[in-house]
Order: C-alpha cells, then structure tokens, then sequence
C-alpha cells in the first residue's frame, strides 16, 4: 500500500482479517525505520514519536477484538460451498507456451499459466457479491471429512483432471452433494494429454454430458441469456441429462444430471472467467444461480464487500466500503435479533429484519447482533 496509510484502511484491512476467521492480527512493524531503503517509512508511531491515527484506529478495533474475543473465536462462516482447484491444471499451464490473447489483463494476472487462476477469482468474485460463503478446496483435498462438509463444490476451469478426483466427485454427488463445473473441464488428464470424449467416458457419466468440441468466441460470437460469451465455450452433447439452458444459436449450453441423492452441472463456456472483471453482473448472477439452485440466501447486504460470521449467542457482519460515503441495506432472513450494536463503538443500531447502515469513504463497520430465535428459512 505504500505510503498512503490511513485509518479507513487500517480499518479495511483489519475487518477483511476478521471476516476471514483470523483471531488475532500481527503488524509489520511499529516504529519508523531508522534508515536505508525503507528509511522513515510509516509505522504505528510517527516520526516524532506519537501514535499514528491508524495506530489508533488499530487499538479502537483491538479493544473490541478484546470485547467479543469469545465469540470471535467460536464463530463460523458456515459456508457449504467449495471453490475447487487443481494443482495438476496449473501445473500444465505452466508448460503452455504465451498466446498473445491471454495477455492484457490486470497485472499479475496476464498470460497463459495464469487462465486457471483468472477463473478462480472470477468465480470468488461472483459469489462473494452474491453473499455465497465459500472455501477454496484443492483437489488433493477431496477426502471424506471433506467432501461431508460441503453441500455444493464449483469447478472453475479444472481443466487437468485425474480419475481419482473424478471418482470422488462422483462419489460427492451420489452422496446427495451438487457439483458445477464449467469448460474446459477434465479437457486432459494431469499430464496434459487430451482425454478422450464421448458417452462412456467417466465425465459423461457424471454430468450426462460430454464436451464434443471447444471454440474461441472471437471467431463466433455467442450469448447464453443476458451473458455475452466472451472466452472460450464448447459443443456439448448431453446423453441422459437435462438441457437446462441453451445458446442463442439453440445449442446446450447448461446440462444437468441427476445422481443418486445429488446432480451434477457441467457449463459449456468459461463462465467464472467471465466474472473476473467487475461489472459483469449477468454472469455474476448466472453463476449464482446455478450455486444456490434457487435457494433463497439467508441474508443480503448492497455493498458487494460483506461477510457474516455466525456463533452460539450473536452474528457478527463486517461490511467493507472501498468507496465513497454510502448507506448499506443489510437484510436478513435466517434470523431474529433483540440486540445490534456497533461492535467497535459499541453504538446502539436499530433492530428489524432490514436496516440502513451508513458506511463512512473508504472504510468499514463491524456489526453485531445478539441472537434470539432463529426462524425457519
């Protein structure tokens, strides 16, 4: 961040630690270095020895880590969602050598290795406005304790794919769990060689579909609703699962399989990619679509930055601003509260199954509300 500390930030930044489930939070250094390279560079005490206003915003915020130390500790972001990687599919694109349309993104994240990448944060992007709670889970990771603990795993261009994980994933989805994967999904195995396609392949068995072809839209254009297909998308062929949504031209371009107590959903275009840059709500929302299935989510908030975490006697919501001032409509579903406050103030905040919540610029609030009975959703 360079030299352009402030306490909104230091707020920002502390309450994004928070969100994630971090109980205690370290910084880097609290004195201004003496000399060299990063000489007088910010600390938490300025150069004349008094405490910065982030220092003291850092202490405002460690008194009600302090406060709610217990809860904190307890609490729970509940996600039932995975967001799976591959180190296999990295691995590969490693090896690829550059194409000149895979550069031009945002730095860090532009060339070939890093398609697989793109896809993930777009596909984190999606869900976190879409106030979907979710752990990235590697493939190595599929055992049983793991695969229990989720309801629904998303496959974001899991494009080297062994059998092993596919027999898991199929394993996940007997078990009554739904899986999502979008193209190039199991496009090869982990040492990059083609898989053969077709009916009787362990992927059409999954997904009651196959992928027949795969096609760059620079050269044909295609739309999937309101989404303008902008990446790569596939000739699906479904066998014994259900076209649940087509391309403009009429090709599948959602199959969907019923398995044993679960379905699986195999997407023929690159669809969390296309969420990678801000601003792409049509497929932001398709992609949550098909992660909630139509279940209605336990609450929402209008500022995209918010997160929930859950523990026996409250909830604890931190809403991030990265912007100007604005007024947040929080709006929950899956439970009632007799109590709110501002966890860091400790300011009384109105009750109700909706509320405004006034988000100063480029900064944050941390709210708690203390639990009463919970209703069915």
């Amino acid at each position: 961040f360079g030299n352009a500390m402030t306490p909104g930030l230091m707020r920002r930044l502390t309450l994004l630690y928070l969100a994630a489930g971090n109980p205690n939070v370290a910084y880097w250094t609290w004195n201004p270095r003496p000399g060299g390279w990063e000489g007088g560079e910010y600390g938490m005490i300025d150069l004349a020895g008094n405490l910065t206003p982030w220092a003291q915003e850092a202490g405002a915020i460690a008194r009600a880590m302090t406060r709610w130390h217990h809860e904190l500790w307890a609490s729970d972001d509940q996600a039932d969602l995975a967001v799976l990687m591959s180190w296999d599919t990295d691995a590969i694109l490693c090896l690829e050598p550059e194409r000149h349309d895979l550069t031009g993104y945002r730095p860090h994240s532009s060339g070939t290795p890093l398609q697989a990448v793109r896809s993930r944060i777009g596909a984190g992007r999606a869900l976190i406005n879409a106030k979907l709670s979710f752990h990235y889970l590697d493939a190595r990771e599929l055992a049983d304790a793991a695969l229990a603990r989720y309801r629904t795993i998303y496959a974001p261009h899991l494009r080297s794919v062994d059998d092993q994980t596919i027999d898991r994933l199929r394993a996940f989805v007997d078990a009554g769990g739904r899986l999502i994967a979008d193209v190039p999904f199991a496009y090869s195995d982990p040492w990059g060689k083609l898989r053969h396609t077709g009916p009787d392949t362990p992927a059409a068995q999954l997904f009651g579909a196959w992928i027949a072809a795969i096609h760059d839209a620079r050269t044909q254009p295609r739309r999937l609703g309101e989404v303008e297909i902008s990446g790569i998308f596939a000739d699906l062929k479904a066998s014994d699962g259900r076209v649940i949504a087509r391309f403009d031209d009429g090709s599948p371009a959602i199959v969907e399989k019923a398995r044993g107590a679960g379905s699986a959903v195999l997407i023929g275009c690159d669809l969390s990619r296309l969420c990678l840059n801000p601003g792409n709500t049509p497929a932001e929302r398709l992609l949550a679509d098909l992660v909630h299935a139509g279940e209605r989510p336990g609450w929402r908030c209008s500022t995209p930055l918010a997160w929930r975490r859950r523990c026996e006697a409250a909830d604890h919501y931190f809403l991030v601003n990265d912007g100007p001032t604005q007024t947040a409509i929080l709006s929950v579903f899956d439970a009632a509260y007799t109590s709110a406050v501002d966890a860091i103030t400790q300011e009384p905040l109105p009750l109700g199954p909706t509320i405004a919540v006034e988000l100063p610029e480029r900064s944050g609030r941390w709210i708690r509300f203390e639990r009463g009975t919970r209703p069915a959703i």
